[in-house]
């Protein structure tokens, strides 16, 4: 069974690990820039609402980077299907916490069409987690309802790491609106090829799997992919509650 250090990924993460401790007050002071003053009097609290958000958002330590987010107090990790490549259920992974904390996660289910998949942390650290440890992870809840076009959006996530001339942060808010969906109905479960979601927060090429967020800080989507006029594109709350239900 894989442990934290066997890993192939095992070194980009203590990297990865020792630059976000150094820069989490960089992530916090981020988040304001992206409320100005005008939208928080609309919202009071959201500056609180998203750095809970990003407490709850973790990275992937692979050089193609990926994002996820936490959903459970207990540690089920969020996340598209494609930032797990091809493979299935036991596959494991090393993520982040924005506090430094390095996870190793293993998925325990994953849906190709919907583009969603869900892992569970099995060790913080060189801890082995147990159910009788009783740790408890920040985590962020799903919306009741989808997002509706126009609305307010803001997505955090991880733009590139690998990227050298990018120059990215580990952690990025970014502020946008939801733009509306590719399709309706059962379509709205057909991610595989490009999400049915539309959205304008910025992204780059990790943040697959971040979460976005209405102005309450509950999750109504997941970014996932663009198109060719370079819209992001997302999984919608439609299929992440389908898919959560069917877990």
């Amino acid at each position: 069974m894989a442990t934290l250090s066997s890993l192939p990924e095992y070194a980009i993460a203590c990297s990865k690990s020792r630059e976000i401790v150094e820069h989490r007050p960089d992530y916090v002071a981020q988040i304001r820039n992206e409320v100005p003053k005008y939208i928080y009097r609309r919202h009071p609290g959201l500056l609180e609402r998203l750095s809970a958000l990003l407490d709850a958002t973790v990275i992937f330590a692979q050089d193609h980077a990926g994002t996820g987010v936490c959903v459970s107090k207990d540690g089920l990790i969020l996340t598209c299907a494609h930032c797990l490549d091809d493979e299935t259920i036991g596959a494991r992974r090393i993520v982040l916490f924005p506090d430094g904390r390095k996870c190793v996660v293993e998925c325990v289910a994953k849906d190709d069409v919907r583009d969603c998949a869900l892992m569970r942390v099995v060790q913080v650290d060189r801890k082995v987690v147990r159910a009788s440890d009783n740790i408890s992870f920040p985590f962020a809840s799903l919306a009741s309802q989808g997002a509706l076009p126009c609305s307010l959006a803001f997505c955090i996530g991880q733009p590139a790491s690998d990227d050298e001339a990018s120059n990215y942060p580990l952690f990025f808010t970014s502020r946008g609106v939801i733009l509306g969906y590719q399709s309706s109905g059962e379509d709205l479960h057909r991610n595989d090829e490009i999400g049915q979601l539309i959205h304008s927060c910025w992204t780059y090429w990790g943040h697959s799997g971040a979460p976005i967020v209405n102005e309450d800080g509950l999750i109504v989507g997941m970014h996932s992919s663009w198109d060719d006029k370079t819209n992001r594109h997302g999984i919608p709350l439609e299929a992440i509650r389908a898919f959560m239900k069917s877990v």
